[in-house]
């Protein structure tokens, strides 16, 4: 009896210990499937099972099974697609127990979910709103996302007038810096309720290097193409860049830009693997980014290799400062652009026109106006760039069950 009493308590602490074992394996999943989701990696749960594995388990071997999903089953956060939800089990032969309970198989087995704790949100509208509407939304115009929205605003925030929407979908938020829903703060409806008193971030891309003006290239100095069906290559073009009532492709690469850029006049412009940075140089400013009645069709680099910033398609200098106002102007056009806009300092101003992602698009600006325009934002799959998302190094994910 007293050799049965030992044995069982030696199967007990054996199972506890398993158990131990299992839960860090559980929670290296959950971890392991929310950084990589955040990054844009599509599998995402073949990758919180090889951390799991790192861990001495692995699926389908050893009796081991182990579940990952989002949202979670079970639980607190059941039914909250912002987390994860892993569950390793494993089939173990104890010595001593079956004496007891007929059989000698145990299963012990243990959860875990993880949580975003920092979102990496896809628009970061950053102005103050001091004196002005952060985010406007006029005439009956459309702002969709199915990403993650943050203003930081402190007074003026949101205009939104009647007919128009504003709609954040997938369970994404819509955060606001503001401590409350009072006077100026919010105006006209949104889906859903916007977040207030959220914790204030900073630039999401402040850890990106910034290209390097050096000279102008003689050959691209006060670029004006007009009735042209041509290409253009990556260099330093000062004076302006206008491409009025062309055709126009640009091949991969880097654009340094000094005086602006205008697409006018029924242009039509592409590019794939594109990063256009807009600074100041040669004799010249800052300038603007104008899109009039023209159809623009971008895409960000998916690596450097090109020469281009990965996962950005607009760059503004961040020593631009144009606060308050629209130095982009999208007027009477359709833009489809796969990338992101980092024009931190100053606006975009959409005027009856359409500015889209189809796999993902970013915005991290001052303020946005939409007159009988649209936005829309699509849920991100960064999973063709290389690191994933450009915002993965905002974010911080935990274990919360």
């Amino acid at each position: 009896m007293l050799f049965l009493f030992s044995g069982l308590a030696l199967d007990a602490g054996m199972l506890q210990l398993r158990k131990l074992q299992l839960q860090h394996a559980a929670d290296a999943a959950a971890l392991g499937a929310i950084y990589e989701r955040a990054r844009g990696n599509a599998a995402w749960v073949a990758a919180g099972k090889a951390d799991a594995a790192l861990n001495g388990f692995t699926d389908g071997s050893n009796g081991v099974t182990i579940s990952i999903v989002s949202p979670p089953t079970s639980g607190t956060y059941s039914g909250n697609s912002n987390t994860i939800q892993s569950t390793v089990s494993q089939s173990y032969h104890t010595a001593f127990m079956g004496l007891v309970t007929g059989s000698s198989n145990a299963t012990p087995g243990t959860s875990s979910v993880s949580a975003n704790l920092t979102k990496p949100e896809c628009v970061y509208i950053m102005g103050p709103g001091s004196s002005y509407f952060t985010l406007t939304n006029d005439d009956y115009g459309g702002f969709f996302s199915a990403c993650g929205v943050y203003l930081n605003s402190s007074t003026f925030t949101i205009y939104n007038n009647t007919g128009s929407t504003i709609s954040v979908t997938g369970g994404n938020y819509l955060e606001v810096q503001a401590p409350s829903v009072a006077g100026s703060i919010l105006y006209g409806p949104t889906s859903p309720t916007p977040t207030w008193n959220s914790p204030t971030q900073k630039d999401p891309l402040a850890w990106e290097t910034a290209p390097t003006f050096s000279a102008c290239d003689s050959t691209k100095s006060n670029t004006n193409l007009f009735q042209k069906n041509t290409s253009l290559g990556p260099g330093t073009y000062c004076g302006g860049l206008i491409i009025n009532a062309s055709t126009v492709n640009f091949t991969p690469g880097l654009y340094i830009v000094t005086g602006g850029i205008t697409f006018e006049n029924g242009s039509n412009i592409t590019g794939t693997g594109v990063t256009f940075y807009l600074t100041t140089g040669g004799g010249s400013g800052y300038g603007t980014l104008n899109i009039t009645n023209s159809t623009v069709t971008l895409s960000a680099p998916t690596s450097t290799s090109g020469g281009g910033i990965t996962g950005i398609v607009f760059f503004g200098d961040r020593n631009w400062s144009n606060q308050g106002n629209q130095g982009v102007q999208i007027l009477s056009s359709y833009v489809t652009t796969n990338g992101i806009w980092y024009i931190l300092n100053t606006g975009i101003y959409n005027y009856i026109s359409t500015l889209r992602g189809t796999t993902y698009l970013g915005l991290v600006v001052d303020n946005v106006k939409g007159w009988a325009a649209t936005f829309t934002i699509p849920s991100p799959d960064y999973s063709t760039l290389t690191g994933g998302s450009p915002y993965s190094q905002n974010f911080v994910g935990g274990i919360v069950q």
